[in-house]
């Protein structure tokens, strides 16, 4: 980012850059594609806390990790498929968990 001019930057996160943004496809390059999550991560995507998250994973209501080295990390599209499976409230508890979606 060395290259980069300050003023660029802050025309990038500015108010007028945002209305062109949201009628062109020119944005693309200030959103990261998030492929993987870490365990704090991944629960907070889904609203719980990590040690609520773990259980979930133990009881295989949500995927386990990959690896990557010694780092565990959550496919984000194995996580909103999961959730999806999740029963909204007042739906009776079936015998659905992440093993019966994939």
């Amino acid at each position: 980012m060395a290259d980069v001019d300050r003023a660029d930057l802050t025309y990038a996160y500015s108010r007028p850059f945002a209305r062109h943004c949201a009628t062109h496809d020119s944005f693309g390059f200030l959103l990261p594609i998030v492929l993987g999550l870490g365990e704090d991560e991944a629960a907070a995507a889904i609203g719980i806390s990590v040690s609520k998250f773990r259980t979930l994973v133990k009881d295989k209501r949500m995927p386990r990790p990959r690896r990557i080295d010694g780092r565990a990390i959550w496919d984000v599209d194995e996580l909103r498929i999961a959730f999806k499976a999740l029963p909204h409230e007042g739906d009776r508890d079936g015998t659905d968990s992440w093993a019966d979606v994939v």
